[in-house]
């Protein structure tokens, strides 16, 4: 191996691109800049890049409003149930999920003027001939380039509240449901009536004032959080080293591994995708334009996101509560096998609308299995009201999740990043890689 080859280990290439380019904010010259360094190190690496442009939307007070509309619709919703009937509250409840969810997303992809970017480059053979011609079989290893505003202390704070008030919250509209589905049985059958009376003086004497205060905490919160908001250009910039300085370094650096020793009888595609941070705009757009190019089960995504810290490597089971996204069992099982066998420790986690979500996301949406997203981080307790509302939903979660109170603040620095993180993660994808 050259002296040249040597300089092109993870840690290497994140240090570039933090003292060359900086943070990376979506919309700001500074994201230009980064989307040339990283077509120059494609180049340096021997592949070719190339970008192709999608539609987004920045983010806007209207997000704040969307949050807000659901919790008040919520709290609304409980207390008519102190007067209307339990399946008109039971509608409401469904139409309050699927306005500001599935239609409020609809409405601002139809909203979506800015224009953002990714960056492709084939390492077995150039991106335009593996969309004209398809492969068999193809490995996609991404990561996304852009960063997050920096949020003061306070509001990371806020937002860490937020998880156990949320859980709380949700426990709340659980409670809510489960009245309306008992309460409105018992009362439709003749001769149950007297036990729905029953039911609906507990409702009013205690369920009613208990499901209303397990969602004043999650209230408040999203109120502050509204009444406080500031766009993301007036919010100071964070270095962005972990999320997701890390993430490209390691793709990079395994593009040169694999360029030199290519896997057999399969192509291998680096995707660096934009606009993550503000609602993963780049790889949903990817997804939905070539998605019908690639068999579900032949296709192998590798996302990688924030791995720079952390004592365990993070993959991710799957996503969703109500409809359940799994990433296949045997590669997560080869993923596990392919760590343990370099000696790092793992975990895993189950995704849901209140854990956020990363690039693999569209991908299992969309039908395919096989798209596992790693990170990294120091274990911590989850909050006591979410492991109860997994458990009560039959969520495959545990009692621990990674920390990453540092993203999105001044301490996601180049300092705090550990080379030896970096380089573990790179080893347990290429032993991955070997064995599927």
């Amino acid at each position: 191996m050259t002296p040249l080859d040597e300089s092109l280990n993870a840690y290497s290439f994140l240090t570039d691109l933090q003292t060359s380019v900086g943070a990376r904010l979506t919309g700001t010259p500074a994201e230009a800049k980064a989307v040339a360094w990283l077509e120059n190190h494609c180049r340096m690496l021997g592949v070719e890049p190339e970008t192709e442009t999608f539609q987004y939307q920045p983010e806007l007070l209207m997000h704040r409003v969307r949050s807000l509309g659901l919790v008040y619709s919520i709290v609304v919703l409980t207390v008519l149930s102190l007067t209307l009937n339990t399946w008109s509250i039971l509608l409401g409840i469904a139409l309050a999920f699927v306005v500001f969810g599935l239609l409020w997303r609809r409405l601002a992809r139809s909203a979506a003027k800015s224009e953002g970017r990714n960056m492709f480059a084939g390492v077995t053979r150039p991106w335009h001939e593996i969309v004209k011609r398809p492969p068999a079989r193809v490995v996609i290893l991404c990561a996304h380039y852009d960063t997050a505003p920096s949020a003061p202390a306070w509001r990371r704070r806020l937002g860490q509240l937020n998880d156990a008030a949320a859980g709380l919250a949700f426990l709340g509209v659980l409670g809510l449901t489960l009245f309306c589905i008992v309460y409105g049985i018992l009362l439709a059958i003749p001769g149950l009536r007297g036990l729905a009376t029953t039911i609906l003086v507990l409702w009013r004497s205690a369920g009613f004032w208990l499901v209303l205060a397990a969602g004043l905490p999650g209230t408040v919160i999203v109120t502050l959080a509204a009444l406080t908001y500031r766009p993301a250009q007036a919010m100071p910039e964070n270095p962005g080293a972990d999320d997701n300085g890390s993430g490209v370094a390691v793709v990079l650096s395994l593009t040169n591994d694999l360029k030199q020793r290519p896997p057999a009888d399969t192509d291998v595609v680096v995707a660096l995708w934009g606009v993550e941070e503000g609602g993963v705009w780049g790889s949903e757009a990817f997804v939905d334009r070539h998605k019908n190019q690639f068999d579900p089960a032949n296709t192998i995504v590798l996302n990688v996101d924030g791995v720079g810290r952390g004592t365990h490597l993070v993959a991710v089971s799957g996503q969703g509560v109500l409809r359940r996204r799994a990433v296949d069992s045997t590669l997560l099982q080869k993923w596990e096998e392919a760590c343990r066998s370099i000696g790092a420790s793992t975990i895993r986690e189950w995704l849901t609308p209140l854990t956020g979500s990363s690039d693999h996301a569209a991908w299992l949406d969309a039908g395919f299995h096989r798209a596992l997203s790693i990170g990294r981080g120091d274990l911590v307790p989850i909050a006591l009201p979410l492991r109860i509302l997994n458990r009560l939903l039959g969520l495959p979660t545990g009692a621990q999740q990674a920390n990453l109170s540092h993203i999105h603040s001044s301490d996601d620095s180049l300092q705090n990043i550990r080379p030896e993180s970096l380089e573990e993660t790179r080893k347990a994808i290429l032993v991955l890689l070997s064995r599927i």
